[in-house]
C-alpha cells in the first residue's frame, strides 16, 4: 500500500506521527512493494522488448538491473531515476545505496566503478536503527571497506601477513588456489567459501609465498615432511606465537607438479570457559547434557561434519568441570580450558624433534594416570585405539570423543561397522550421542518479521519430501501456520556487516538412552529411523527438527532453503 492510499483508508493527515505508523505496519515490505512497482515501470517501457528481456534474463540467470543494462533498454541512471521516482509513492527519502550484483574494480570521490560500468545509487530509508532498505547499503561504508580491503592487499608479503587478515575477518580456514596464471585466496567465514580479490597473486609470487610457507613450516613439522617435495600430499604445521595462533596446513600438488594448493586451519589459542547457552544449546537440553556429564564409566559421542563445533561443545562441558581428573589428548588442542584440574595433550608438539606418541600411546597411558574424564579428541579406525575407548568406559571413566557421522542416533550401526566394536558393547558404552551442524543466525538488529507461511514459500516441495527425519509431515505443518518468525534481512545492517547473518548456532539432535530402550535396541536391532522415532516419542532427545523449530520460534534462525539444506 503507497502511503497516500494508507493515509486515505485510516482517515489520517500528513504527519510524522503518521508516517511512523505507515512504516510500523508496512515498513519491512516498502523493498518488496517498490521492486514490484519497479518492475511493472519497466514492463510498461520496454513494451514489445519485455519478452525479450525476460528470454535473456533466463540464459543469462542475472540479476534483473543488470539484464537490463546488459541490453542496453534502461540504463543504470535510468534505474536510479525510476527508483527514487517509485520511493517517494511510500514516504521514503533517498539516500545513498549500492546495488552488489556488480564486481567492484576501484572506488573513486563520488562513485563506484564495476566491471560493468558505475555503481547505481538506489534510495535506502533508515529509522531507529531499524532498516527499511530499497538497496543495500551507504555509499561511503563501501568506500570505507573497500580502502580497508586495498591497504591489506598492499601489506601481502609473507603467509603471515594473510593470516592477520583471515583472524581479523573471523575466518576459520585459509585456502590458496592455483588456476591460470594466478593464485587465488579464500577465507572460509560463517561456513561461506569467500574469496578475498584483493589477495589474489601473480602466479610467481603465489609460487615463491608457497615455497616461502614451506620452509617456515619445516621448522614446527617433524616426522616425514619435507618442504622440497611438491609432487605428493603433506601435512605439516605453523605456530605465530604472536597471534596466539597455530595453522594446520596442508599442500596438495597440481598435476603440473609446479603450483600447490594449500589448505590452511586457523587454531586460536584461546581459554574457553563453559556456557553452552551463549554457544547456542536450549536450557532444556543444557540439563540433559549436564546430568550426561555427571555420570560415570561410559561414552559421550559428539559427531559432526568438520567445522560443525564439536570440539568447542566438548571444551566448553568440561570446563564447567571443577572436582574430578579431566585428561585430554588432540591433534592438535584447539582450545585450552583454563581449570586447573585439566591436563591437555596433543600427539604433535613443536619442540619434540619426532612425532613419538599417538592417540593410542596416550589413551593407554590415561588407564594408569587415574583420571575421572578423559576425552579423546578423535575415534580413529584403529583397532587399538578401539580397544582403548572401550576398557576406559567399562572401568569406570568417563569417555569423550569426536567421530564423523551424520546423525547421532546411526552410532550403533557406525561405531560396529566402521570401528568393528561388539554391537551389544557399543549399546552399554554409550552414555549420550550428540550430532550437530552449525547454521547460519539472523542478525537480530535488521531481521524482518513475517508469517511463517508467507517465509516458507521459498521451500520447495521436493525440499520437504526428501527431509531425512520421521517428522517431516510434523514440520510441513508446523511451516503451513500464521505465527510469526524472523527472517533474514537480506540488505542487512552495520552490525551484521550489511550480510543480514549474525554468527552460528548449533542445529542439534541427542539420544540418551535409558536402560529399557538400550534393552529394546539391544533385542531387536531396529533401524537408526526406528530408534530417532522411539527416543522421541520417550522423551529422551530431539532430531535436528525439532530443534530447528524451537530456533525458529525464538528467532535464532531463519527459513531458508540453504539453511534447511544443511540439515539433509
Amino acid at each position: 500500500m503507497k502511503y497516500k492510499e494508507y493515509l486515505e483508508a485510516k482517515g489520517l493527515p500528513d504527519t510524522e506521527e503518521s508516517k511512523n505508523k505507515y512504516f510500523e505496519e508496512y515498513g519491512n515490505q516498502l523493498h518488496k512493494f517498490i521492486y514490484r512497482d519497479f518492475l511493472e515501470r519497466v514492463k510498461l517501457i520496454l513494451k514489445d522488448k519485455y519478452d525479450i528481456f525476460l528470454q535473456k534474463r533466463r540464459e543469462l540467470g542475472e540479476h534483473d538491473l543488470k539484464v537490463l543494462n546488459i541490453l542496453g533498454f534502461i540504463t543504470f541512471q535510468e534505474q536510479v531515476k525510476l527508483f527514487i521516482e517509485i520511493a517517494k509513492d511510500y514516504a521514503l527519502e533517498p539516500e545513498d545505496g549500492y546495488n552488489v550484483n556488480f564486481t567492484i574494480k576501484s572506488v573513486e570521490a563520488d562513485r563506484i566503478i564495476a566491471d560493468e560500468g558505475i555503481i547505481t545509487y538506489i534510495p535506502i530509508y533508515t529509522k531507529d536503527k531499524k532498516n527499511y532498505l530499497v538497496s543495500i547499503s551507504k555509499f561511503e561504508a563501501i568506500k570505507r571497506d573497500y580502502a580497508a580491503i586495498s591497504e591489506e592487499s598492499q601489506t601481502i608479503t609473507d603467509f603471515k601477513d594473510i593470516v592477520k587478515v583471515a583472524l581479523a575477518k573471523n575466518a576459520s580456514d585459509i585456502h590458496i588456489k592455483p588456476k591460470d596464471n594466478f593464485y587465488y585466496v579464500f577465507f572460509r567465514i560463517n561456513k561461506d567459501f569467500v574469496m578475498m580479490p584483493n589477495l589474489t597473486m601473480p602466479k610467481s609470487q603465489g609460487i615463491q609465498l608457497v615455497r616461502s610457507l614451506k620452509t617456515q613450516a619445516s621448522r614446527y613439522t617433524k616426522g616425514a615432511f619435507n618442504p622440497s617435495i611438491s609432487s605428493q600430499v603433506q601435512d605439516a604445521r605453523m605456530s605465530y606465537e604472536d597471534l596466539s595462533t597455530d595453522v594446520r596446513l596442508v599442500f596438495a600438488p597440481m598435476p603440473n607438479l609446479e603450483d600447490e594448493m594449500v589448505a590452511g586451519r586457523l587454531l586460536r589459542k584461546r581459554g574457553i570457559q563453559g556456557n553452552l547457552s551463549r554457544l547456542g544449546y536450549l536450557e532444556d537440553d543444557i540439563r540433559i547434557l549436564q546430568d550426561a556429564l555427571s555420570r560415570k564409566g561410559g561414552l559421550i559421542a559428539i559427531s559432526g561434519i568438520t567445522n560443525s563445533g564439536k570440539s568447542m561443545a566438548i571444551a566448553s562441558m568440561l570446563s564447567t568441570v571443577q572436582d574430578r581428573n579431566v585428561l585430554t589428548v588432540e591433534d592438535p588442542v584447539e582450545y585450552q580450558i583454563i581449570n586447573k584440574n585439566v591436563t591437555q595433550f596433543q600427539i604433535f608438539e613443536a619442540q619434540v624433534e619426532e612425532l613419538k606418541s599417538t592417540f593410542v600411546d596416550f589413551t593407554k597411558a590415561f588407564k594408569r594416570a587415574d583420571p575421572d574424564i578423559v576425552f579423546v579428541g578423535e575415534w580413529r579406525n584403529e583397532q587399538e585405539l578401539s580397544k582403548a575407548i572401550e576398557e576406559l568406559a567399562f572401568a569406570g571413566q568417563l569417555v569423550f570423543t569426536t567421530l564423523h557421522i551424520n546423525s547421532a542416533f546411526v552410532f550403533y550401526d557406525a561405531v560396529s561397522s566402521i570401528f568393528h566394536v561388539a554391537y551389544e558393547s557399543s549399546i552399554r558404552m554409550l552414555i549420550l550421542s550428540l550430532n550437530q551442524t552449525l547454521v547460519k543466525s539472523v542478525c537480530p538488529h535488521c531481521a524482518i518479521e513475517m508469517p511463517i507461511k508467507d517465509a516458507s514459500r521459498t521451500i520447495s516441495d521436493i525440499t520437504l519430501r526428501t527431509l531425512p527425519y520421521v517428522n517431516k509431515d510434523e514440520f510441513r505443518d508446523f511451516i503451513n501456520q500464521d505465527f510469526p518468525i524472523k527472517v533474514r534481512n537480506e540488505a542487512g545492517c552495520p552490525k551484521c556487516g550489511f550480510t543480514g547473518y549474525s554468527g552460528l548456532t548449533p542445529i542439534y539432535e541427542y539420544m540418551y538412552p535409558d536402560v529399557n530402550t538400550k534393552e529394546w535396541i539391544r533385542k531387536d536391532r531396529p533401524s537408526s529411523y526406528e530408534i530417532e522415532d522411539h527416543i522421541r516419542r520417550e522423551g529422551l532427545g530431539k532430531n535436528k527438527l525439532d530443534v530447528y523449530m524451537e530456533k525458529l520460534k525464538i528467532g535464532l534462525v531463519d527459513l531458508s532453503p540453504s539453511t534447511i539444506n544443511a540439515l539433509r
